[in-house]
């Protein structure tokens, strides 16, 4: 049970106001038990006093007058012999009583009293009933009662937040279609209600970036296709080449932001499966589109040891490519280490020391790099994005004039 929830410290108050309540009747019925037991008390005192005193008058204990007197007083005198005679048995087990002039006995959910004086005594029985005080325990009940519908009343009141939390937590998720909408006037119902609204205009923001993006990717499409159209033409197969292989990093381009796209919404599903990890890196390589001269010269690989992982062939693939990107573009000699152990990888490069902290960089179009390097700053955004997707951790140091960003499985 968490404590800090709002609904434990509810239960927690309501428990202490139950406890509190509990011991104030218990309090006030031990009270009222104790004035009753001061009331018979006093009365056990008359009947004593006055049967000394009239004892050393007269020598007839069953005199009318002192009869009546006891029964006024709630007390008969006992004839049963076999019921003195038990009566008897329990006072010597009981302890000593402070009070000498009479002696008073619990037998059989009854109240007896032994009076002696000069040899002579008797026993009287308490025919008053004990009372049960049952309007304190009805106001009890009626109180606890009360308390625990307000209990209750106030747990199915806060039911909704916890309605409103599950919802909440599926749009985190990335389900936009949750509807928040309450009916009522409190408090939870017009935050809910305000929540919904904020949710729908977050909803058309996102519909009308897809639809833009989508367009535009649309429109560059055509030209693209036409472009690879025309390239196809031309008998000089150097240029064919040159043009083929200028259209296709543009078709790679386009797919590429629409996996950002599809990421960035929620709308990505990850295609789990085990990889060799050289098998991604070769595939993020061929997205570069380097010659095979270049590739070789530029870009070296120092496999320590085979690395398998458990990810997304793809979305794995476009961080690696941009990390091996963003290490060619700044580094001085335009070369990359790339460095594979049992459960790592790691883009190593020379080049000068960050202007500001590298979370800086992990921000879409928030740049620290100079005009002429080109690019929006989106490298480090992509890549940061999509391993956390995959939930991979991403590690960077910078020592002896080299950049190191290392991935974690």
């Amino acid at each position: 049970m968490k404590l800090n929830t709002l609904h434990t410290k509810i239960s927690l108050i309501f428990v202490v106001m139950v406890i509190l309540l509990t011991a104030l009747f218990a309090t006030y019925y031990y009270i009222s038990e104790s004035k009753d037991m001061i009331s018979r008390h006093q009365r056990y005192v008359q009947s004593s006093f006055l049967f000394h005193r009239y004892i050393r008058f007269n020598l007839e204990i069953d005199d009318q007058q002192i009869i009546t007197h006891f029964k006024n007083n709630g007390l008969e005198i006992i004839e049963d012999e076999n019921l003195e005679r038990n009566l008897y048995i329990a006072l010597k087990e009981m302890p000593p009583q402070l009070d000498r002039r009479f002696k008073v006995v619990h037998f059989e959910d009854s109240f007896y009293v032994y009076i002696e004086d000069i040899g002579f005594g008797f026993w009287l029985k308490d025919v008053v009933s004990t009372p049960i005080h049952w309007y304190l325990i009805g106001w009890y009940g009626v109180a606890l009662a009360f308390l625990i519908a307000l209990y209750l009343w106030l747990f199915k009141s806060l039911k909704p937040l916890k309605t409103l939390q599950k919802e909440i937590l599926k749009v985190s998720n990335g389900d936009l279609s949750v509807s928040l909408k309450r009916k009522g006037d409190d408090e939870i119902a017009q935050v809910a209600n305000e929540f919904d609204n904020a949710l729908r205009q977050i909803e058309l923001l996102i519909q009308s970036r897809q639809l833009f993006l989508r367009t535009i990717m649309h429109e560059l499409k055509t030209p693209i296709a036409k472009g690879r159209l025309i390239s196809a033409m031309l008998d000089d197969e150097q240029k064919k080449e040159q043009y083929g292989s200028i259209f296709e990093r543009l078709e790679l381009l386009i797919e590429e932001f629409a996996k950002i796209e599809q990421m960035l919404s929620s709308n990505y599903h990850l295609k789990l499966h085990t990889y060799n990890i050289q098998d991604i890196l070769d595939l993020a390589i061929e997205q570069l589109f380097l010659d095979e001269e270049e590739e070789i010269e530029r870009i070296e690989i120092k496999q320590i040891e085979a690395f398998k992982i458990n990810t997304d062939f793809n979305l794995l693939a476009l961080a690696l490519k941009n990390l091996l990107d963003n290490a060619l573009k700044y580094s001085y000699d335009k070369k990359v280490l790339v460095r594979i152990e049992k459960d790592s990888i790691s883009f190593i490069n020379s080049g000068d020391e960050l202007k500001a902290d590298i979370v800086e960089y992990f921000k879409p179009f928030h740049r620290y790099i100079s005009s002429s390097s080109g690019g929006m700053g989106l490298g480090l955004y992509i890549i940061k994005n999509s391993l956390e997707k995959l939930s991979l951790k991403l590690e960077y140091r910078y020592e002896n004039s080299k950049h190191n960003f290392k991935i974690d499985n």
